[in-house]
């Protein structure tokens, strides 16, 4: 790798942090608003801006993880540093820990707070990430936007598949992403409507819509992410310099992200009509265009323009660098504090439209940052710690592999099991996966 390319990947990580501490932020007025469903309250100009701003913060999340994980295999390769199982082995320690963590509080905060109680296969599939496969019943889980960390290990999954195909076929790569996307967009219904079919004629399941609209637009944008990480490692300087260089560039892309965001709001405006209350349903015709268009044009097209306004620009960078980092802890642990503020609002009883806005949100600002914050240098103390990492790893083999297993006895009806089969379910799967380790460890 060159010198110039070394400094334009640091340059790229500043941005992101900066980027990631924008729109990671930005999901929590989204989760704010619809864990308010039931209060009803005006739709205005500015709440509905906040709110839609805030929903590409996952799209450009995905972008930018497709991204800085193709380049960091590449400059793994290059330095002859890389392996898989090392890989494998570092997105393991930094999801499941405090994604355990995550579940376990809220699991206990929702008990104590609303009374709510989950069999035991439903608190494991959620332990594993895995419960948001489509014809799951449990889709939501125990934390609704957990959904995002199926969608994050389904990616992981798929990612050395993808990386040898882009590395083999870039070109090749480019031209089909763009085509499956527009057949994607083109024939969502049919897709839809095909898959549902077969799901329900050949195997008896309900598959969700939710599925289509939440996770599917999402691959794309993390297959974008990878070919454009690859595209900026392997290219020459020349290309490269055109994220420092090159203002028409710059000027394109912000014209585009004004076009897609007027022609979302345009889309809305036959969804949630200004001074009502409503909410985007997977099924309807603008929300789909919503969903698979405007959503992750801007989402992509944002990341880009930041990384490239913003790269090697250390002083602003600066400022957003602490919850651009910890922005995985904030999608984890922001719906404590918002299980807290909806506790809170549906016994007072008496606030006000205006003290709803003004008061509640910033309050769930402040403390998701006060409460990221620890569990994010646990998640940075757990990484030095090697010596505990044999546990850590077991435990999440464990979790995911009961995650497939839970997954395939529902595939095939195999659903009438009470919580103590469960329990033995994963115990059994533990202990194999302990004997096996130490098999493996104690081999000559």
């Amino acid at each position: 790798m060159s010198k110039e390319e070394k400094i334009i990947g640091e340059g790229f990580s500043q941005g992101a942090n900066l980027l990631k501490g924008i729109l990671g932020w930005g999901v929590i007025p989204v989760h704010w608003y619809y864990s308010l469903a039931y209060i009803t309250f005006t739709v205005n100009i500015f709440l509905l801006f906040f709110i839609e701003i805030g929903k590409i913060g996952f799209e450009s999340m995905m972008f930018l993880s497709g991204m800085f994980l193709t380049m960091g295999v590449l400059r793994g390769e290059e330095s002859k540093t890389h392996s898989w199982k090392s890989w494998y082995k570092k997105r393991l320690l930094r999801i499941y820990p405090n994604l355990i963590l995550a579940i376990l509080i809220n699991l206990f905060l929702f008990f104590f707070l609303f009374g709510e109680q989950y069999n035991m296969n439903t608190i494991l599939l959620c332990l594993s990430g895995l419960q948001s496969v489509p014809i799951n019943p449990a889709f939501w889980g125990i934390v609704t936007h957990y959904w995002f960390f199926t969608l994050m290990i389904s990616c992981y999954l798929f990612f050395p598949f993808f990386y040898y195909l882009i590395k083999k076929q870039f070109k090749l790569m480019v031209i089909l992403s763009i085509i499956l996307y527009i057949c994607f967009i083109i024939f969502f219904d049919i897709f839809n409507s095909i898959s549902q079919y077969i799901m329900y004629e050949g195997f008896g399941h309900e598959l969700n819509l939710w599925w289509y609209s939440l996770l599917t637009p999402r691959y794309f944008s993390f297959f974008f992410g990878m070919l454009f990480g690859f595209w900026i490692i392997k290219n020459d300087n020349k290309k490269i310099n055109i994220f420092q260089n090159r203002r028409k560039i710059k000027l394109i892309l912000f014209i585009s992200i004004i076009f897609f965001f007027l022609l979302h709001l345009y889309f809305l405006s036959y969804l949630i009509p200004i001074g009502t209350r409503g909410f985007l349903s997977p099924n309807t015709f603008y929300s789909k265009l919503a969903k698979t268009i405007t959503f992750p044009s801007m989402g992509i097209l944002l990341t880009i323009l930041t990384l490239m306004v913003f790269n090697n620009k250390p002083i602003v960078n600066r400022i957003l660098e602490i919850p651009g980092k910890e922005v995985f802890e904030i999608v984890l642990f922001h719906s404590i504090p918002l299980a807290l503020n909806t506790y809170i609002i549906s016994n007072i009883g008496t606030i006000t439209k205006s003290d709803l806005w003004a008061i509640s949100l910033p309050i769930i600002y402040i403390s998701s940052f006060i409460l990221a914050f620890p569990f994010y240098r646990l998640g940075a103390w757990i990484k030095k710690k090697k010596n505990i990492h044999s546990i850590i790893l077991i435990f999440a083999i464990s979790f995911f592999v009961y995650g497939v297993i839970s997954n395939l006895l529902f595939f095939f009806h195999i659903t009438k099991l009470n919580d103590f089969f469960y329990i033995t379910l994963f115990n059994s799967i533990l202990i194999i996966i302990v004997i096996s380790t130490s098999i493996y460890l104690m081999r000559p």
